[in-house]
């Protein structure tokens, strides 16, 4: 990271007029229907590989169309790829104030559950659709942001485990890569376990995440399984990754990566999607100056809706 401080301002104030996606409703549930963005890259440019990406906001909040997720998704395609930005419906929203810990974890696995069927609603859409947009059907790249990368995980642990919810994909079928940005895996029945080798994964982490853990998170035996435990598994069973530790950062790192690492982005693909490498790669990211994390914020926090993201403290922070 060259800049945090530029970086949080395009955050806050994306520039440039992007060009206009095309939409495609790719289903219909009893409160909504869901769409899809894609965005095209140029044809001289087109690498054929669709990355289909799921925002963050907490499983309350957030859109396909806010400024962030509108930039990264022009960003991907200016790189060469089909960049898809996806709807799923939001379970998790309300006040959870005076909801008690058990049933704050209910509604956080329906929440989940909810996001994984909606991911596979879109990825079912555009398996069958991309090669109209130049893309092959073998290199799509789930991909997400806190939430939306608890979902691309947990979609591609479902599909190694063969759950009833990635049955609308074909017999086999496993994406080419994942792309999870502050992700996790939840496990709320049983113990974290692949029953198959999953697909080639790059994690982006804050070694001092506190909401979406970097190691592990587990109560009432219902558990979350950050980046550093998943790799744990992978080195275990020498399955390919990329895992970027970005040292005593926290949450921030769901958000950040989406402009100062897509060319680490674009590299993986290369190498593990496009060039199918099998190998690992662990490094460690410091910036000078960062000590404990920039967005300090633990699962707790969802117990109050109204508490947000301060931005100009964040920018105050990080400028001095």
């Amino acid at each position: 990271m060259k800049n945090v401080f530029l970086i949080v301002l395009s955050l806050l104030f994306p520039a440039g007029v992007l060009a206009e996606p095309l939409q495609y409703k790719f289903a219909s549930r009893d409160t909504c229907d869901l769409y899809l963005d894609v965005y095209l890259p140029d044809s001289a440019d087109n690498k054929g590989v669709c990355i289909l990406y799921a925002f963050g906001g907490g499983f309350r909040e957030g859109s396909r169309r806010d400024a962030h997720t509108v930039a990264f998704m022009q960003r991907l395609a200016d790189a060469g790829m089909v960049a898809v930005a996806m709807d799923y419906r939001l379970g998790f929203k309300g006040n959870m104030e005076e909801v008690k810990p058990v049933e704050m974890v209910r509604r956080f696995s329906n929440a989940v559950d909810m996001a994984v069927e909606d991911m596979f609603s879109a990825l079912r859409f555009v398996y069958d659709s991309c090669g109209k947009w130049g893309a092959d059907s073998s290199k799509i790249v789930l991909s997400g942001g806190s939430a939306g990368a608890i979902t691309a995980l947990q979609c591609d642990y479902a599909l190694s485990n063969g759950e009833a919810v990635a049955g609308i994909m074909p017999e086999g079928y496993r994406p080419a890569g994942v792309i999870s940005c502050s992700g996790a895996v939840c496990v709320f029945d049983g113990k974290l376990k692949y029953r198959r080798q999953p697909a080639p994964t790059m994690f982006l982490h804050g070694t001092k995440d506190k909401l979406v853990s970097y190691d592990k998170f587990v109560l009432f035996g219902k558990g979350m399984y950050g980046s550093k435990r998943l790799v744990k598994i992978f080195e275990k069973n020498s399955w390919p990754y990329w895992i970027m530790r970005f040292e005593n950062f926290g949450h921030e790192i769901a958000a950040i990566p989406q402009i100062e690492n897509v060319p680490d982005m674009v590299r993986f693909i290369d190498l593990f999607v496009s060039g199918k490498a099998d190998k690992q790669i662990d490094e460690t990211i410091r910036e000078a100056g960062i000590d404990e994390p920039l967005l300090n914020m633990s699962v707790m926090s969802f117990k109050n809706p109204d508490n947000k993201f301060d931005a100009e403290k964040y920018i105050e922070r990080v400028s001095q």
